[in-house]
């Protein structure tokens, strides 16, 4: 792999860039670049998966169980669970909070059931059907 940096160098040498892509040829510069992007991209990825980090998932045929644990100062009485195809979203978490959750499969919204016990919120969600049959379609001729 170091013959391919190598080769890159050398070519980055014999190019004419445009004033100010000098930096281009710094393979110091370059690596920092490239580590300070990939970094910043991880930590957002993390940022990203933090909201789900209290969700467990448990899938079957039919059904995709949702296990959500809730701050111990959520009251249950404030909490509204809202039900999309692809998410979930809680709110009336203490702080003005609202989580939301992505699901890993859709699901059919109006076919939910949730229990609050112990601040564990549980959530029983309907998968949404593959529908296996086909459609005709009309092809136009041009």
């Amino acid at each position: 792999m170091g013959s391919k940096w190598e080769d890159m160098q050398s070519w980055l040498a014999k190019q004419q860039l445009p004033k100010g892509f000098d930096m281009m040829k710094e393979a110091d510069w370059v690596g920092r670049l490239v580590r300070q992007m990939m970094t910043s991209a991880m930590e957002g990825q993390r940022q990203n998966e933090g909201g789900q980090s209290r969700a467990e998932f448990v899938e079957t045929q039919r059904h995709l169980l949702v296990k959500i644990a809730l701050p111990q100062a959520a009251a249950p009485d404030s909490l509204r669970l809202l039900v999309r195809e692809d998410r979930l979203k809680i709110t009336g978490l203490p702080g003005q909070e609202e989580e939301r959750i992505k699901l890993p499969k859709p699901v059919i919204p109006r076919a939910c059931q949730a229990a609050y016990r112990n601040g564990i919120l549980k959530v029983k969600l309907r998968k949404r059907p593959f529908n296996r049959s086909y459609l005709e379609t009309a092809i136009r001729y041009e």
